[in-house]
């Protein structure tokens, strides 16, 4: 990005300007740059000129300061930079929001350093004067609408409109999906006053019977007819379900809430009718907080007033395009109608496959300003396209079945996956850049060593963002990671920086709820550092041109062997195998990861006569059994047995005592079990033995002594309780 700071504040000047506040020398003006309003606060900042500071209306009290920062720069500097905004804040004894920005990262906290959340998200965006009056007062404030509350009750009536459609006889996912996103359509465009009075949203809420179907289907026939590749009919015939979800609806403001409903009402819908099952719905819901933080990296600009064409050719409903849309209207001045026209007609291209998903994703387009007719249904695999786009940004659907196109992209051996990423590539003008989520197999498999190969020749590769498995756990468990590049045609990768995110802001389960720690804003502070292969504390470099494979992982670090001891050194293992009886019934063992138990509710397996083996290896009381299956708890798969059972995959061991306590290996390997990460789970989804036993155990040492007696103690309580109820029964 070739900003400079000077960039920077122009960007911040049209934003604040589209938000209201006046830097002009009137008397209305509440913004002042580079300096302060009253020479009170001159003398209390003793010299000292803050980038900007906003003022209440027709006041000389201060609401918030703005510090301004290079992103060539930003290294850490927007910590220095609030650090900066709080001095000068403390200096003026007011209590004030501060800002710090950089042109893609904007960061926001009070003088006491707690950040502005609005409805547990952090800002992306400056505030209002009224916003920031209501920040000071409560800095982490949920934005409440008139009748809805929270986001549980928009969910409550997601959930009570998904019945009804169901009543209706909308069972099928999608089709529930786009009903309930038509009513959206129409109450959203009521919400904006573009709908004409007759076809009004309103017309419906006090019909009933046959008059409110007639109406219904007269409003649906009118848009039909506006947009004939947009909508179709609904078919709607029963009264008194079409009103309960009109009265149901009405209760959402869509226009002014800051949450996006339809993006809410997509992942709801698809994740309640695939149940993870892919092929349901064909699609998985790319949450909204990592687009937008592709789109932060990416940072589509708009320069000597040009607008960038971005093209997302598996674009589902539209969510990166919407998102590119937001990203670059909040840099156009609000009276610039060119520029306007320019962002909904030349700039947001996309194909899908599914017409009734491209109709969702034009629907989208329309609501955020138009510019439908560039989304295109279409199997853009088979639509190549060369050098027509400056930035590309997607989530292709993961291991398609292989569909003959490979020839058109150079590699007539190319599978799906491959086809994707080169019709991405080949789709980019000279120089283009792109963000994409890849499943994380593409990184390091043989498979794909091929593929890699021709990938670094074709662009420079800036960084590996490897997600959390949990980002998409409402559809699926397969690791994901970002791929970021630049220079398309006219680069090579020599070095990537590569970035393990351990958090991104939500829980790492099913509920994925906001939570503190997110390692996102971070990165995006030093993503000049890792895009130009700089040292950076965040992540590993390496040269895939020296690697025979291409592999895009980093070469792992060596460990210091010195206080740790490797598992298969503590263990011994058990390989001999005892004949099997036929006609006897073996157990087999079911552990289980949250208390390392083996369930005492074991299936019983007996072998017949035309078994392929002979031998197998028996568990007895005692053994340490560990599990070769991957987990997704934070706990590892073993367990002490407590009793005979037959080994199916498991590793059977005994623990060697006069090598290591008992007790402190099984706290141990608790504790080191869940770090054996599996970065890929598309493919093989179990560990080899090798891959566990050498797993390293840190030595004892006096610090552990207190937590091994306390776990003694629960052991023998444990067994105490267990004797005492065994002689009860």
């Amino acid at each position: 990005m070739g900003w400079n700071e000077r960039d920077v504040e122009t960007l911040i000047d049209i934003r604040l300007a589209n938000l209201g506040w006046e830097s002009d020398s009137t008397k209305e003006r509440n913004v002042f740059k580079q300096g302060v309003k009253t020479a009170r606060q001159k003398r209390l900042l003793g010299g000292d000129r803050p980038d900007y500071v906003l003022y209440r209306k027709d006041s000389d009290t201060p609401l918030a300061i703005i510090e301004a920062k290079n992103p060539k720069k930003a290294k850490g500097t927007l910590d220095k930079a609030l650090g900066q905004a709080r001095a000068y804040a403390i200096a003026l004894k007011e209590n004030l929001i501060l800002f710090a920005f950089d042109g893609v990262v904007l960061r926001a906290c009070t003088i006491d350093g707690e950040e502005i959340l609005i409805n547990d998200a952090p800002l992306d965006n400056f505030l209002s004067e009224a916003d920031l009056e209501l920040s000071i007062q409560n800095p982490t404030r949920v934005i409440e609408n008139e009748i809805i509350k929270n986001r549980d009750q928009m969910m409550d009536i997601f959930k009570e409109v998904g019945q009804d459609l169901r009543g209706a006889g909308k069972d099928a996912g999608l089709e529930s999906l786009y009903t309930f996103c038509t009513f959206l359509f129409l109450k959203i465009k009521s919400e904006i006053r573009e709908a004409p009075d007759e076809y009004d949203w309103t017309t419906l809420l006090h019909r009933e019977g046959d008059d409110l179907l007639k109406q219904y289907e007269k409003i649906t026939r009118y848009y039909k007819e506006k947009y004939k590749d947009v909508f179709r009919e609904t078919n709607i015939n029963n009264s008194k379900i079409l009103g309960r979800i009109i009265n149901r609806i009405k209760k959402l403001n869509l226009v002014d809430s800051s949450i996006d409903i339809k993006g809410e009402a997509y992942e709801y819908f698809l994740a309640k009718y695939s149940s993870g099952n892919k092929s349901v719905l064909g699609q998985y819901f790319t949450p909204r907080h990592i687009i937008r933080r592709m789109i932060q990296w990416l940072n589509p600009e708009i320069r000597k007033g040009k607008v960038p064409k971005i093209y997302d050719p598996f674009c589902g409903t539209g969510g990166m395009l919407t998102e590119c849309y937001r990203h670059l209207n909040t840099s156009i001045k609000r009276d610039d109608s060119e520029l306007h026209n320019s962002l909904r007609m030349e700039t947001l291209f996309g194909g899908e496959h599914s017409h009734s998903v491209s109709q969702l994703a034009k629907m989208n387009m329309i609501l955020i300003g138009d510019g439908h007719a560039n989304i295109r249904h279409q199997d853009s695999l088979e639509n190549k396209v060369e050098r027509e786009y400056d930035i590309v940004i997607t989530n292709f659907p993961f291991n398609m079945k292989s569909n003959g196109y490979g020839h058109l992209y150079g590699d007539p051996e190319a599978d799906a996956n491959e086809q994707c990423l080169y019709h991405c590539l080949y789709a980019l003008k000279a120089g283009g850049r792109g963000a994409i989520v890849v499943p994380s197999n593409i990184l390091d498999s043989t498979k794909y060593t091929r593929l890699r190969k021709r990938l670094i020749k074709m662009c420079r590769i800036e960084a590996i963002l490897l997600l959390p498995a949990e980002s998409f756990v409402k559809y699926t468990t397969a690791r994901t990671a970002i791929l970021i590049f630049s220079g398309a045609h006219t680069k090579h990768t020599d070095t990537v920086g590569y970035v393990k995110i351990q958090n991104d802001g939500f829980s790492l389960n099913k509920l994925r709820e906001p939570i503190d720690k997110n390692d996102f804003p971070v990165i995006l502070e030093q993503r000049d550092e890792i895009g130009r292969g700089r040292n950076s504390s965040l992540c590993a470099y390496f040269e895939p041109a020296m690697n025979s494979q291409h592999i895009l992982k980093p070469k792992p670090k060596e460990h210091d062997t010195g206080d740790t001891l490797l598992l298969k050194d503590l263990v011994q293992i058990k390989s001999e195998k005892t004949p099997i009886d036929p006609t006897r019934y073996y157990r087999e063992p079911q552990l289980s990861s949250l208390n390392n138990t083996i369930s005492s509710s074991n299936k019983k397996t007996r072998f017949g006569r035309n078994i392929k083996e002979k031998e197998k290896v028996l568990i007895q009381k005692g053994d340490l059994v560990i599990g070769t299956l991957h987990t997704q708890q934070n706990n590892g798969l073993f367990a002490i047995s407590d009793g005979e059972y037959i080994a199916t995959s498991q590793i059977v061991c005994r623990i060697r005592e006069d090598r290591v306590n008992k007790h402190y290996l099984i706290l141990m390997l608790r504790q080191e079990l869940p770090k054996l990460k599996k970065e890929d789970l598309v493919g093989r989804e179990t560990y080899k033995p090798e891959e566990i036993l050498n797993v390293r155990i840190p030595k004892p040492t006096p610090q552990y002594d207190r937590v091994l007696k306390l776990y003694e103690q629960k052991e023998r309580l444990e067994n105490e309780i267990r004797d005492e109820l065994n002689s009860m029964i």
